[in-house]
C-alpha cells in the first residue's frame, strides 16, 4: 500500500521543532501552574530533546514525546496598572507529544501540544487538555486518502508516515534512508503505490463517466514499474483497461461493437539541476483490427469512432490527478482561487496522433521548507525520493505590532459624540469615541520576514472602570490582523479609563483620555474624560427625531428632497480624510418612474451618480460613498409617496487606499480579502494582510442592459468595510450611524 514519509536527522528535527514552535503566536493567555490571574504574554523555547519516556505520560505508539526548557513571561492587571514595563519571567520544562494527523487531501497535519509543565518548587501541572502549541499542514497528493499516520523515531533518525492503505503499514520498522544518504539532514519518500494509487481512481471515475453505450471488458489497472524495455528507462505508472463502444457502426456486416483497449503512462522524471520535476502522461487507444475493419468498411475509416472512445479518458483523468506532492511545512499567504492557477504545475499537450495524446507539467521537487535545499533526487523502486539540507531558520522572534503604539504604554484621546437615534421611538445618544487599536505579529529569522502569525484577542483583556467602557472586536478567534474598539458612556467621565489589550501577540496598557478645550473649543491639551456635553433640550431632541427619523418617507411628494446628513464628524482619522457612507432603501418605484441621486459641493458643479428607472415595479436599495463635503439631492416623478423608505448614514475612516488601474464594475468578498473586477476585464485582489496583487484579465465587461450597479461596500469579517470611491478601493473602519425611516 501506499507510503508517504518525511525522514530527518534526530539533531535536525529538534531544530525544526523548535522553529515551529517559536513561530507560532501564544497558545493561550493563562497556565493553572501560575495562578489564572497571571496573563502570560511570551513563550521562549529552547531547543526539544527526543525522549522515550516521560513522568505522567503514557506513551502511545506513533506518538513523538519531546522535552523542552521554557521561559514564560506573565503579568497581572494589577501590575500593569501600577507600571507599563512590569513584567516577571518564570522558566520551567515542558513535556510535549508531536502527533501526525491523517486525514483526505490537504486536511492531515502534524502538531505539537503540550501535555506537561514542572516548574520549579511548584507541583506538576497538566493542562485540562492538551494545549496546542504548533500546527502546520502536511499537504500529500491530491486523490490520495491517508487513513493512518505515525512519527516514529529510531536512534539516528525521526520519521513522519503516513499511509494509504493497510494501516499495518505504520509498525513496519523504520528505513532511516536519510542516514544512509552522504550529508542529508532531511529525506521525503513517496512510495510508487501513492502514484498508483491516484492513477488507478482516476482511470475508475473515467469510465464511471462514460454512461450508455458503452460496456466495460476489463476493469482499470494499474502498476509501478520501469517504463522501458527490460526494466529500463524512467519510472512511473502504467495502466489501462478495456471498454467497447456497443452499435459504433451499422453496415454491411450488421451492428459493429468496436472494443478498445486503453494503455496509459505516467512517468515522473526528477531533474536536480533544475529542482524541478517533470510530469509525462501518455494515453494511447487501440481499437480490434477486425472490428475496425469493420467500421472503416461502413464509415470510411474508425478514426473518429477511437477518438470518441479515447478522448474523454485524458479529460476525466487530469482532473482527478493532481500533480501535487508534499507541500511545504511553512508557508504564508492567501490561496489564489480566482485565476484557477495551480502552483503545483498544470499538465498540458505536448503531442497528439490518431489515437494517442502526451500531457506533460513542472513543478518543484517536494521540500519540508523553503530554506530546504534538494540535493538528490531519484524516482525508482521505492518511488520518489528527494533529499538534501534542511536549512532550518534560526534567531525566530516576534515583531508585534500595536499601532497607535504602546511601548509599552499607549494613549488614547478621544471625543464625545452625539446624535439622533431613531430606535425606541427617537432620541439622543452620546458615546465617546477613540481610535481604533490595530494588532499584527510577523515571525522573523533575524530581519527576514518568515510568515504572518494571525492575531487572537484572549478573554483577559478588560477596560477599567469597567462600567464606563465596552471593548467591540471581531470575536475570539484568530485573524490576520485584530481591530479593537474602545467605547466609552457617559459612566467613563471624570478619569482616565485603562484598556489592557491581552492578544497572542502580547499585553498592551493604553491610557483613555479626552481633549482638554480652550473657551472657544479648541483642543489644547489631553486630560480625564470629560463630562459629556449637554443633551439638547428634550422638546428640541423630539422635534429632530420627528424630523430625522419619520418625514424622510413623507417628503416625498415633493419632486427634489435634500438628504441631511444626520451623523457627527468623527474627532480622528487614521492619515487619512474620511468619507461618508450613505444607503437608500425604497419599499417600491413604480414601473416607468425614475429615481435620480446627485452629489453637491459648495463651489463644484452638481455631478449625477445614480439614475434608476425600472421597467417594472420592484423594491430600490441605492449605496454611495462620498467625500466628507458632499451633500445629495434626490429628485423622483412618483405619483405618491412610497409606503416604506429608509435611510441609513455613516463615516467611514479608511486605513488603506488602493487606486485601481480602471472603474469598478464589481466588488466581492474573496475568503478574508475581497476582489475588485474591473470595467477592462483585470481584476484587483486585496488580502487582510493590506497585500495588493493585479490579475490580468480576458477583456472587458460588457454589463447587460439594465443591470443594477455594482455594489459599493462589502464587510469584512474583522468588522472593517471594503468600499468604492472615486476608481479607489478603500479599506476602512466604520464610526457613526444615523438613520431615518418612513
Amino acid at each position: 500500500m501506499g507510503v508517504i514519509e518525511a525522514e530527518f536527522t534526530r539533531n535536525q528535527f529538534s531544530a525544526l521543532a523548535q522553529c515551529l514552535m517559536l513561530i507560532e503566536g501564544l497558545p493561550t493567555g493563562s497556565l493553572a501552574v501560575l495562578g489564572h490571574d497571571r496573563l502570560i504574554t511570551r513563550l521562549d523555547w529552547g531547543l526539544p530533546t527526543i525522549v522515550s519516556s516521560a513522568p505522567g505520560v503514557p506513551a502511545r505508539f506513533g506518538v513523538l514525546l519531546l522535552t523542552a526548557d521554557v521561559t514564560i513571561s506573565h503579568v497581572s492587571i494589577a501590575e500593569l496598572d501600577a507600571d507599563p514595563a512590569a513584567m516577571t519571567k518564570t522558566t520551567g520544562t515542558a513535556t510535549l507529544t508531536v502527533t501526525a494527523v491523517p486525514g483526505e487531501g490537504a486536511l492531515q497535519h502534524l502538531r505539537i501540544d503540550l501535555v506537561a509543565l514542572a516548574i520549579p518548587s511548584r507541583p506538576p501541572s497538566e493542562p485540562a487538555f492538551s494545549l496546542g502549541i504548533a500546527r502546520r499542514d502536511f499537504p500529500v497528493p491530491a486523490g490520495v486518502r491517508v487513513v493512518g499516520a505515525a512519527v516514529l523515531a529510531s536512534d539516528q533518525a525521526v520519521t513522519i508516515r503516513f499511509v494509504t492503505g493497510d494501516p499495518g503499514e505504520l509498525t513496519a520498522p523504520t528505513a532511516d534512508r536519510v542516514v544512509a544518504l552522504d550529508g542529508a539532514e532531511w529525506c521525503i519518500r513517496i512510495s510508487g503505490e501513492v502514484f498508483r494509487e491516484q492513477l488507478l481512481t482516476a482511470l475508475k471515475t473515467a469510465i464511471a463517466d462514460f454512461g450508455a453505450g458503452m460496456a466495460v471488458e476489463e476493469q482499470p489497472v494499474a502498476t509501478w514499474q520501469p517504463l522501458g524495455p527490460f526494466g529500463t528507462g524512467d519510472w512511473g505508472v502504467v495502466g489501462g483497461f478495456g471498454v467497447k463502444k456497443l452499435k459504433a457502426c451499422s453496415g454491411p456486416f450488421g451492428d459493429v461493437d468496436l472494443s478498445v483497449d486503453v494503455t496509459t503512462r505516467l512517468a515522473l522524471v526528477p531533474d536536480i539541476e533544475a529542482k524541478s520535476l517533470t510530469t509525462r502522461f501518455v494515453i494511447d487507444g487501440n481499437a480490434s483490427d477486425w472490428d475496425s475493419f469493420r467500421c472503416w468498411a461502413a464509415k470510411g475509416g474508425p478514426l473518429t469512432l477511437l477518438l470518441a472512445v479515447v478522448n474523454p479518458v485524458p479529460a476525466i483523468a487530469l482532473a482527478a490527478l493532481s500533480l501535487g506532492i508534499v507541500g511545504s511545512m511553512i508557508a504564508d499567504g492567501v490561496h489564489n482561487q480566482v485565476t484557477g492557477a495551480d502552483s503545483r504545475g498544470d499538465l498540458r499537450k505536448v503531442a497528439s496522433d490518431d489515437s494517442s495524446a502526451t500531457y506533460e507539467g513542472t513543478q518543484s521537487l517536494p521540500a519540508p521548507l523553503p530554506t530546504a535545499l534538494v540535493q538528490a533526487a531519484s524516482a525508482g523502486p521505492d518511488g520518489l525520493v528527494v533529499s538534501g539540507k534542511l536549512g532550518v531558520p534560526f534567531g525566530i522572534n516576534h515583531r508585534a505590532t500595536f499601532a497607535p503604539a504602546a511601548e509599552p504604554l499607549g494613549q488614547l484621546q478621544g471625543d464625545w459624540v452625539g446624535g439622533i437615534t431613531c430606535e425606541h421611538g427617537g432620541g439622543w445618544r452620546q458615546t465617546f469615541e477613540l481610535p481604533n487599536v490595530r494588532v499584527t505579529a510577523d515571525a522573523m529569522a533575524l530581519a527576514t520576514l518568515v510568515m504572518h502569525v494571525p492575531v487572537t484577542v484572549f478573554r483577559s483583556s478588560t477596560v477599567l472602570p469597567a462600567e464606563g467602557w465596552e471593548l467591540q472586536f471581531d470575536g475570539w478567534s484568530a485573524r490576520p490582523e485584530q481591530r479593537i474598539a474602545i467605547v466609552g458612556n457617559p459612566a467613563a467621565a471624570g478619569s482616565v479609563g485603562r484598556a489592557f489589550l491581552h492578544t497572542s501577540a502580547g499585553i498592551r496598557r493604553y491610557d483613555l483620555a479626552g481633549y482638554l478645550r480652550s473657551p472657544s473649543g479648541k483642543p489644547i491639551g489631553t486630560g480625564p474624560v470629560p463630562a459629556p456635553p449637554p443633551a439638547p433640550d428634550p422638546a428640541r431632541v423630539k422635534i429632530l427625531a420627528v424630523d430625522q427619523c419619520r418625514r424622510f418617507g413623507r417628503d416625498w411628494h415633493d419632486p427634489r428632497i435634500r438628504i441631511g446628513w444626520l451623523v457627527d464628524p468623527p474627532p480622528f482619522t487614521y492619515g487619512v480624510d474620511a468619507l461618508r457612507h450613505w444607503q437608500l432603501a425604497v419599499s417600491e418605484i413604480p414601473g416607468g418612474a425614475t429615481v435620480t441621486v446627485t452629489g453637491h459641493r459648495d463651489g463644484a458643479d452638481d455631478r449625477r451618480l445614480v439614475a434608476l428607472s425600472p421597467s417594472d415595479g420592484t423594491a430600490v436599495a441605492i449605496e454611495l460613498v462620498t467625500d466628507a463635503a458632499t451633500e445629495l439631492t434626490l429628485e423622483h416623478d412618483l405619483p405618491a409617496a412610497p409606503d416604506g423608505a429608509r435611510l441609513i448614514q455613516r463615516w467611514l475612516l479608511p486605513t488603506q487606499v488602493v487606486a485601481l488601474p480602471a472603474p469598478a464594475a464589481s466588488l466581492f468578498r474573496l475568503e478574508d480579502g475581497v476582489g475588485v473586477r474591473t470595467v477592462d476585464g483585470g481584476l484587483t485582489v486585496w488580502s487582510p494582510t493590506g497585500e495588493v496583487r493585479e490579475v490580468a484579465g480576458a477583456g472587458p465587461r460588457e454589463e447587460p442592459a439594465g443591470a443594477e450597479p455594482p455594489p459599493f461596500s462589502v464587510t469584512l469579517r474583522d468588522g472593517r468595510v471594503a468600499a468604492i470611491h472615486d476608481d479607489r478601493l478603500v479599506v476602512a473602519i466604520p464610526f457613526g450611524n444615523g438613520s431615518r425611516t418612513a
